[in-house]
């Protein structure tokens, strides 16, 4: 995608990129020939085994070629040299490549049916492998069918060491930890077999419920994950005909562990009384901390089963892409070692690659490393400081670590927004409880847990240091103390918090605490949260959100306020990528299309556009993990007491709209709302005419010598003539899938698409912009789809009409985004104040719509 800056037409590098499922993407240009099929298997091997110890068995490679015969190997590899033809291992006692999940907790066994199936390449018509008719699953070395049954064997090996780690934490939550404490992996985890897709059947996110696992997908040097099969795929290099992805077990660990924080992050979304429509994710496409976050824990599962720190060392040699996983591996540059000052630390290694560390990338893996890093610091600091038996000490070190994402991924996800669990067992029903514990209610939580509020390091750390205090420090290891902890997670700068939030209090009311062990009424006066040591804050340096801005626009040192991608092919791509709850985000019939766009860098009368902004960074420390919000909020009051038009005046939530400009003074919102409320007709045809949230796009109505900034429905019906019909405007008559995509007329003129209401931005340099940053060091950058915001530009808009659209800014690393500076307390913000400009920096964006 060429991106070009606003007001100058020097281009970028082109080609806009595209992450739709969590995967091991190879960022280096590869030679490649015609692809190369995998030589025929011939006959599969019936020789007759008598031996009855190889029945259901077959000869396997424990680990990849490069570390059975040494890093300088490959990439033609003979297999025959890498099997381990001494000792067969049990595969399957199925007839057919296929497993079950077992999940033994105190309640009886818990099974799910054929869970994992195994596969050759993707087909219409394909089945999963038979076993021998001698009983066995040994077939021909590099056979299609080999392959198959070693991708098999491995990725069971490491789910059932997830269950067996589960099946801990379970136990432990349950039988070990007071029924007081609110727990976040529910009771009824065996009831609903949540603890695998089985559990879930909502056709927009699994065609199966079970996990298919394709040895043998057309991908070229690549693996991937992919949550709406659910499917694991694993590629191959057509360049080297015997050179599969498969080969290199860490490489399958990696990807089954984004299948297990996808099951983990939803553990709280299906209960007793049914199941949540939609799913959590840990990501979105292109850059984002919590996709960054994933990659992180997927690269620590591949430690979690080989105990080795380096993941992908066969798979990925050949493109220059391993990671390692520890600070003492040989592959890190000077400066990075096992000391606290050594360690790979947020943010200033958030685009550190190993393989290239001289030219930045914006890439979820890399950034991702640092979780990986910390992770697996914190497993040895387990082993060294907790009393674990020697035999056990790898697998017991790493099951704490199970139990801590486990706890922290429930609660992230939940998305029935209730948080608790009523002492029978039973799940309490949404319906019936009104003081939520984890997000506003359980119709906004998607949209606050994935976009308003999704996580980012802070809060996944904030959490998972919460459970640390509960689970580890305040029980399996006393001698792991809260202050270790603290220097630990400071060494990777994430000590990114004032306060652990674990006050337990309603996220509708600081007033209001749960209990656990309770019912629906079973509250508590919440005591103050437990605040970190200070002193151990040395690196987790905090900015404040008033230093973050547009940047000016300045040719000489190549600087825009924000950068236009208007041309067809580009946003088409866009459009067909793009998803909101897991539905397509169709385009506005006939009043807005990719067919109007000109590729003129203008926003145009019909077009659809993406806007990345720049944002500049004022301070003198990063700014790191930068999130632009342009959804509904609530900053506006209604001043249609009919209920007819539903017209509003902006609230004054800075000063920039000002009460000469139509800015209301004196009622300045104030962030009440209880629910997220969007400024649509209601099913009686008229507005409300209480508070609401509403688009960030307001337009410029001029009425005599009078100009002031006025909702797009009011300028429509008075701007002179213009007067357009319901049907005239932005999103009439689209599917209404869910409330987010219903007709709205105050987005009549200009509409923020959801699936594209939000813009990410890793880190932004001391005294420089976004652009400045990622091209320092690295001037052909590349724009990612996460960067940008994606509107409708209605045909029928006058040229020459100016509009702001008034977005919400924050960041990771942000000292007053998540906390009232003024709160001693260091209090979070609850849910419903997420509603307003409070945990934000108000951006106005304004741009006139010309031919």
């Amino acid at each position: 995608m060429i991106v070009v800056r606003r007001w100058v037409t020097k281009t970028f590098k082109n080609n806009f990129w595209f992450r739709s499922t969590a995967s091991l993407t190879l960022l280096s240009i590869l030679s490649s020939c015609n692809p190369t099929e995998i030589p025929a298997s011939g006959q599969r091997i019936n020789s007759g085994y008598t031996d009855a110890s190889l029945a259901n068995r077959a000869f396997i490679y424990r680990d990849s070629p490069a570390i059975i015969e040494g890093p300088n190997f490959g990439p033609q590899v003979n297999m025959k040299r890498i099997i381990d033809d001494a000792n067969p291992e049990l595969i399957t006692i199925k007839s057919q490549l296929k497993s079950d999940c077992n999940l033994s907790i105190f309640s009886p066994l818990s099974n799910v049916t054929d869970c994992l199936q195994t596969f050759g390449s993707k087909s219409a018509s394909q089945q999963p492998l038979n076993r021998n008719s001698d009983g066995t699953w040994i077939f021909p070395v590099n056979s299609s069918e080999f392959y198959q049954v070693n991708g098999h064997y491995h990725a069971q090996l490491v789910m059932n060491k997830f269950f067996e780690s589960l099946e801990f934490a379970y136990n432990h939550l349950q039988l070990n930890v007071s029924p007081w404490v609110v727990k976040s992996m529910p009771k009824y985890l065996n009831d609903t077999k949540m603890f695998w897709f089985k559990g879930t059947s909502n056709p927009n996110y699994f065609n199966n419920t079970y996990l298919s696992n394709y040895a043998l997908c057309n991908l070229e040097l690549n693996a991937s994950f992919s949550p709406a099969g659910p499917e694991v795929c694993m590629g191959k290099w057509s360049a080297h005909s015997n050179f599969f992805m498969v080969q290199d077990p860490s490489i399958i660990y990696h990807e089954m562990g984004h299948a297990f924080v996808a099951i983990m992050m939803n553990f709280r979304n299906a209960n007793i009384f049914g199941t949540h429509p939609l799913r959590s994710n840990l990501g979105g496409y292109g850059f984002d901390e919590a996709g960054s976050i994933g990659e992180g824990i997927a690269d620590y599962f591949s430690f979690f089963v080989n105990g080795r720190s380096h993941i992908g060392e066969w798979g990925l040699k050949f493109a220059k892409s391993t990671r390692p996983l520890a600070e003492d591996d040989e592959m890190h540059i000077p400066g990075i070692d096992t000391t606290s000052e050594g360690r790979l630390s947020y943010p200033q290694y958030l685009l550190y690659n190993p393989n290239n560390p001289n030219v930045p990338e914006e890439d979820v893996h890399y950034a991702g490393q640092i979780v990986g890093h910390y992770l697996v610091a914190l497993t040895k600091a387990f082993q060294t400081e907790c009393s674990i038996p020697a035999q056990n000490l790898h697998s017991t070190s790493t099951s704490y670590v199970l139990l801590l994402l486990a706890e922290t991924l429930a609660e992230i996800g939940d998305l029935n927004a209730i948080g608790m669990d009523q002492s029978s067992g039973a799940a309490l029903n949404p319906s019936t409880f009104t003081s939520r514990f984890n997000n506003m209610d359980e119709n906004a939580s998607f949209l606050w847990t994935q976009v308003v509020n999704p996580p980012n390091y802070r809060r996944f750390f904030q959490i998972f240091s919460k459970n640390i205090n509960k689970y580890i420090t305040g029980g399996l290891c006393s001698s792991f103390t809260r202050d270790e902890s603290e220097k630990l997670l400071d060494d990777y700068g994430l000590l990114l918090f004032k306060a652990y939030n674990n006050d337990g209090s309603s996220t509708k009311s600081k007033n209001i605490q749960i209990s656990g062990a309770g019912t629906a009424t079973s509250y508590m006066t919440p005591l103050p949260p437990t605040k970190v040591f200070e002193n151990n804050r040395r690196k987790s340096v905090l900015v404040s959100k008033e230093l973050i801005e547009l940047a000016t626009p300045d040719e000489d040192e190549d600087v825009a306020t924000y950068y236009i991608i208007d041309d067809q092919e580009n946003m088409s791509a866009v459009l067909q990528n793009l998803l909101f709850k897991g539905f397509p985000m169709n385009p506005s019939t006939g009043i807005a299309s990719v067919e109007y766009n000109n590729s003129n860098i203008r926003i145009s009368p019909g077009e659809i556009v993406a806007l990345i902004p720049n944002l500049k960074n004022n301070s003198n420390s990063i700014m790191a993990g930068v999130q632009l919000l342009a959804t509904d909020w609530d900053h506006v009051h209604i001043t249609d007491t009919t209920g007819i038009n539903g017209n509003y005046k902006p609230c004054k939530v800075d000063d920039v709209t000002t009460t000469a400009q139509g800015a209301e003074s004196g009622l300045s919102c104030n962030d009440t709302l209880d629910t997220y409320r969007r400024h649509v007709k209601q099913s009686n045809g008229y507005f409300r005419t209480d508070e609401v949230v509403a688009p960030v796009c307001m337009v410029q109505l001029e009425e005599g010598e009078v100009t002031k900034w006025v909702s797009q429905n009011e300028f429509r019906k008075n701007s002179q003539g213009l007067s357009l019909q319901d049907k005239d405007c932005l999103g009439f008559g689209t599917a209404a899938a869910t409330t987010d995509f219903t007709f709205n007329p105050h987005e009549c003129l200009v509409r923020i698409l959801p699936g594209a209401n939000e813009a990410y931005f890793s880190k932004i340099a001391p005294q420089k912009s976004y652009s400045q940053t990622m091209r320092s060091g690295n001037p052909n950058h590349i724009f990612g789809p996460g960067n940008a915001i994606v509107m409708e530009v209605n045909k029928w808009i006058p040229p020459g009409t100016k509009f702001r659209c008034r977005m919400r800014a924050r960041f990771t690393n942000c000292s007053d985004c998540y906390n009232d500076p003024a709160d001693a307390t260091a209090d979070d913000y609850i849910d419903r104040e997420y509603n307003g400009a409070k945990p934000f920096k108000v951006i106005n964006i304004e741009f006139d719509v010309n031919d």
